[in-house]
């Protein structure tokens, strides 16, 4: 089910207008994610992946589970949703490469459902600040530097526990 999710969730940020990414990039609740909506996904998945690395405790653990469990919850319908919205377009308007015409058309399809990406940000940005909180400074500064090193050019996230 949790895979499910997460692929819901990742075809769901298809669709983000790049405006919303850029109204929260650099802000000091980020987890070093930029804090935009492109990069959103689950800010507790992300910190999990990074236990180890962090040596979170068992508390921090549980805590991080709930906040993550929490976050699908409330974001489902939203996802469910934008997931629909996005196969409709995609047989509406194929995969692409898009005219300007059909962009502009697109942008006023997403633009109707933009209560869904504003329930989506303020989420993630609710869960990025409960996260904080949970860490210690020299945890939110490791996880900082590792989301960094995902967004360097040419690497994918992620590309630094490959190494």
């Amino acid at each position: 089910m949790r895979k499910l999710n997460l692929g819901i969730i990742a075809l769901a940020l298809a669709l983000v207008p790049v405006a919303l990414s850029a109204q929260e990039t650099g802000r000091p609740d980020s987890l070093g994610m930029g804090g935009g909506m492109g990069m959103m996904g689950n800010p507790a998945s992300m910190v999990l992946r990074h236990q180890a690395e962090l040596a979170l405790t068992p508390g921090q653990l549980e805590k991080l589970g709930k906040i993550r469990d929490k976050f699908e919850h409330e974001n489902g319908e939203a996802l469910k949703d934008m997931s629909k919205q996005r196969e409709e377009m995609v047989k509406k308007y194929g995969s692409g490469p898009y005219t300007d015409e059909q962009r502009q058309k697109m942008r006023a399809e997403r633009a109707e459902h933009g209560g869904q990406y504003q329930k989506l940000a303020e989420n993630s940005r609710k869960a990025r600040e409960e996260i904080r909180k949970l860490l210690t400074p020299e945890q939110f500064t490791k996880l900082q530097q590792y989301n960094q090193m995902g967004r360097r050019p040419g690497g994918a996230a992620g590309d630094q526990d490959r190494r």
